[in-house]
């Protein structure tokens, strides 16, 4: 469990870095785009969110799953499941730039945003490359090199960001293009640990086994960005844009909480899928529950003081965040407890990995799904945001409270207040 840590400390402080150079974004975007232009940004980013589910196919997990696959060689595994990605993502790609107008028309009700979406589609086709090869790191525990890389391109689209927007006034256009650049620049740093291990053919037996795994996770991961920002759309439609645009950045504040989820959630998985066969594992992770409580209680409650703060920072006469995002922050504690919940989530999915049931991952969040949709269409009328916040958070309760009772179906283990 050092090695868990170790790695998961690397990993806080790798996403404390990148998650606050993106954070630095947020002044930029309330400074110079309108709530309106915010909102058209959120919902293609909710678009792009659904889309990079489908086009990662839950591929990525199950590279982590056949990597320590004794059946498999590393390298098979590797080049197997690139190489899938990698045609499926072209056709998907190219299938969604010929169907772009007709898409765009139905979910944004603005032909206006074709173009953006284009962008949007082949954004999506190199970014799943680059963390295929940023997950491959991952995967085989070098966090270290993980962090240095998304540090590096974080700073970069940032540079790119400032480029675009202040210098050649492009707005949304000019942070898709920052971003597809930044994609190009993480693949081409991944591609010289990832080259030496792809082959040239497929492993079939391998293909059929990742598919069978894989599709339960592409409905799971659909399911779970849906119950994220199908109240996007339901305010769109029962309120208007302005509204989704703020609401969309009291979300993207809320996301800090997700630096330590996804640092614990990279180092984690691997390092319990190392200790399967390990008798003290039930005993390793009763000790390592009560310390990842009590973390998670520690930030949210750090999150919930400090972020009013931050809203009301000023340099001169320029705001940090522009005052016309500002009744965004009302919502923000319910975004971050949502987020709590999904952090638990995380803890209890390593059953379905230890026993190979990834039909739990969609069965939890297709439940969350409904409730939280259900909920929407009665809050949202009566209380707007606030209403959209309190469905995604019982959302997130929902999906954390089945993960519960799968985990202890699986692993008995002793949760201990105090040790």
């Amino acid at each position: 469990m050092s090695v868990l840590s170790r790695n998961t400390i690397v990993y806080f402080v790798g996403s404390l870095m990148t998650r606050f150079v993106g954070f630095m974004l947020l002044p930029l975007y309330t400074n110079i785009l309108s709530p309106f232009d915010f909102g058209n940004y959120s919902l293609l980013m909710a678009i792009y969110a659904v889309l990079n589910v489908v086009g990662q196919a839950g591929l990525l997990q199950g590279l982590t799953k056949y990597y320590f696959d004794k059946r498999f060689t590393t390298s098979s595994a590797v080049s197997t499941t690139f190489y899938t990605l990698l045609i499926y993502g072209f056709v998907l790609a190219l299938a969604l730039s010929l169907c772009a107008k007709p898409l765009t028309t139905f979910f944004l009700s603005d032909e206006s945003l074709v173009k953006l979406f284009v962008m949007l589609v082949w954004m999506l086709f190199v970014d799943g490359l680059a963390f295929f090869g940023l997950h491959l790191l991952k995967t085989e525990q070098k966090a270290k090199k993980v962090v240095s890389y998304t540090v590096v391109v974080a700073l970069a689209n940032l540079s790119l960001n400032v480029l675009f927007l202040v210098h050649f006034n492009l707005k949304i256009t000019g942070i898709f293009l920052a971003q597809f650049l930044s994609g190009m620049f993480l693949f081409t740093l991944c591609a010289r640990d990832l080259m030496p291990l792809l082959k040239k053919c497929f492993e079939w037996k391998l293909i059929l086994e990742l598919l069978t795994f894989c599709f339960p996770l592409v409905l799971a991961g659909i399911f779970g960005i849906l119950m994220d920002i199908a109240d996007r759309f339901m305010l769109d439609r029962f309120m208007d844009r302005s509204v989704v645009g703020i609401y969309s950045l009291a979300y993207r504040t809320g996301l800090l909480m997700n630096v330590l989820l996804i640092a614990f959630r990279t180092a984690f998985i691997p390092s319990i899928m190392t200790l399967r066969d390990d008798p003290r594992l039930p005993e390793m992770l009763s000790k390592l529950f009560t310390k990842y409580v009590a973390l998670l209680s520690i930030v949210l409650v750090g999150l919930v003081l400090l972020i009013p703060h931050f809203f009301d920072l000023r340099i001169g006469d320029f705001t940090i965040i522009n005052q016309r995002f500002h009744s965004a922050l009302p919502i923000i504690p319910f975004v971050l407890i949502g987020y709590t919940f999904s952090g638990l989530a995380v803890f209890f999915s390593i059953s379905p990995y230890l026993t190979g049931k990834s039909s739990h991952f969609a069965i939890s969040e297709m439940i969350g799904l409904v409730i939280n949709i259900v909920l929407n269409l009665i809050l949202i009328p009566v209380w707007g945001m606030f209403g959209a916040a309190i469905a995604t958070m019982v959302g997130f309760y929902v999906v954390a409270l089945y993960m519960f009772i799968v985990f202890n179906k699986t692993l008995k283990i002793n949760y201990k207040v105090f040790e």
